[in-house]
């Protein structure tokens, strides 16, 4: 079963798809995708590693971050902490739907960050998946930093924010 949902989290109402299989086997997957361009790219892979999972026997949870998808909220410039509390709100969410007796996060990139970080707080997450993980944030920051200030030009013809405007709202 497919099932599209929305839950409330700090009074938002935040997306989710829950794939649970006839016969599951009481373990379930919270999907902790990447952030920003690389979610957009990998949003087929993740569906279709959801189906694959329920297929296979687990319940499977993939949600939108605040801001992102079908979610409500200011993407503008997300947080880390939010992304942590949307994980954390999206696990005591799928386990008031399915009855799980092991919970696994499976984190894409940033995803897989997030997911580390919500574990690490939460005595509901049995264990982790990490999919091609940051392993080094300042290349990321500055990778992603450089495609934005690229996007600016095509988009606005001009610099909206410079460099260093925009590792100012980061670390803010």
């Amino acid at each position: 079963m497919e099932k599209p949902l929305f839950f409330e989290n700090r009074g938002l109402s935040q997306f989710g798809m829950l794939y649970v299989p006839e016969d599951y086997n009481n373990k379930g997957i919270i999907i902790c995708s990447p952030f920003d361009r690389e979610r957009r790219w990998s949003y087929r892979v993740m569906v279709n590693f959801a189906r694959l999972l329920a297929s296979r026997g687990y319940a499977v949870f993939r949600f939108d971050y605040r801001g992102t998808g079908e979610s409500d909220g200011d993407n503008d410039f997300p947080s880390l902490e939010s992304r942590i509390e949307d994980i954390a709100a999206a696990t005591i969410f799928f386990k008031s739907q399915v009855r799980i007796e092991k919970l696994s996060l499976l984190g894409l990139r940033m995803g897989a960050t997030a997911a580390i970080l919500s574990a690490g707080g939460s005595d509901l997450i049995d264990s982790l998946a990490l999919w091609y993980p940051i392993l080094d944030l300042k290349k990321f920051i500055y990778g992603y930093l450089r495609e934005n200030l690229t996007t600016q030009l095509k988009l606005y013809k001009k610099i909206k924010y410079t460099r260093d405007q925009l590792i100012e709202r980061i670390l803010q």
